[in-house]
């Protein structure tokens, strides 16, 4: 989790794979992106960090709840596709902005999480180069450059 410039934004990155975790990590580090960031290793755990943070944010009457979400699709016990759905149905979560960043360029899972209303969907790339590229586009469609 980081702090940094760019206060009252939360994002919520919830990716499986630790490799792809290190080069969004070094993206944000090399753009000099400094905001809240935390992280889920699965689908199962990204809608309990979301509601414990809804709980979090009733209890102390503060805002924990992350601001955007950048999210994988294919991960174990909940997929994206899961995370998408369970998000588009709570009251208070439905309008959130999120960004799919996954390795699946399938029709059928572009097609699904368009029709669960996504903000955009992105590819990862191979190279370090090019991730960093889509990286900075996701930021600046976030106001976070």
């Amino acid at each position: 989790m980081q702090e940094g410039k760019t206060r009252g934004i939360h994002v919520l990155v919830v990716e499986d794979n630790p490799d792809d975790v290190f080069f969004l990590k070094r993206s944000l580090d090399r753009l000099g992106i400094q905001c809240q960031i935390s992280f889920a290793v699965n689908g199962a755990e990204a809608i309990d960090f979301l509601s414990s943070s809804l709980h979090s944010r009733e209890s102390r009457g503060e805002s924990a709840v992350p601001t955007h979400v950048l999210l994988d699709l294919k991960m174990p016990l909940k997929s994206g596709i899961e995370v998408l759905d369970w998000l588009r149905k709570h009251p208070v979560l439905k309008e959130l902005p999120v960004v799919v960043y996954t390795n699946s360029s399938e029709r059928s899972d572009v097609d699904q999480a368009l029709r669960l209303g996504i903000h955009a969907y992105r590819v990862k790339p191979v190279g370090f180069e090019d991730h960093l590229r889509i990286v900075e586009e996701i930021a600046r469609s976030w106001k976070l450059l």
